[in-house]
């Protein structure tokens, strides 16, 4: 196997999976306002302003007007993920964590790669197969050494941390992290 460059700069270690949980928990946060405005402004749209047709346009029998809002959720999502992990290899999440995705080259992966990435996480949301898969996948990045989830074998793709890493552990674990100046 040849020898590979995956690590470069700060970002000199695997990044850990629960570091990448965290760092989906933190992207749900930044894109909830956005949900919830379009959300809002959707439902006043199919509602034609009255609140009270809100609550009915809610009901189960409707279920074919959520379309639409889906798919302009998954845009959202989408362009979120996208965008980020094709720029810099971080979304504001991976970023608070110390987390990069690259390439097999430690190279940032860019926009092609990362819509490939993206593409990758729709069959977690499918069902109970999809709810399996994302077990299946969870697994295969808790016993991997390069913590490589199946997206990331799919996609030949990382996600390195820095030594940013140590110091938010130390945090967790109830210790201070080392702060660079005089002492």
């Amino acid at each position: 196997m040849e020898e590979t460059k995956l690590f470069q700069g700060e970002f000199n270690q695997i990044g850990k999976l629960w570091k990448r949980g965290i760092a989906y928990l933190i992207d749900g946060f930044v894109v909830m306002l956005p949900t919830l405005v379009i959300m809002g402004v959707y439902f006043l749209v199919i509602s034609k302003g009255n609140f009270e047709n809100i609550f009915k346009s809610l009901q189960i029998r409707n279920t074919k007007q959520f379309i639409p809002l889906q798919l302009i959720l998954w845009a959202l999502y989408l362009l979120y993920f996208v965008y980020f992990v094709g720029k810099t290899g971080q979304t504001p999440g991976k970023k608070e964590m110390g987390l990069r995705v690259v390439n097999s080259e430690g190279n940032i992966i860019g926009y092609k790669k990362a819509l490939f990435r993206y593409l990758c996480f729709i069959p977690y949301g499918i069902g109970v197969i999809g709810n399996l898969i994302f077990v299946i996948s969870a697994i295969m990045g808790g016993v991997d050494k390069q913590k490589r989830t199946l997206h990331d074998r799919i996609c030949k793709t990382f996600v390195v941390g820095s030594e940013r890493e140590k110091s938010i552990e130390k945090v967790i674990q109830g210790g201070k992290p080392r702060i660079a100046g005089p002492s």
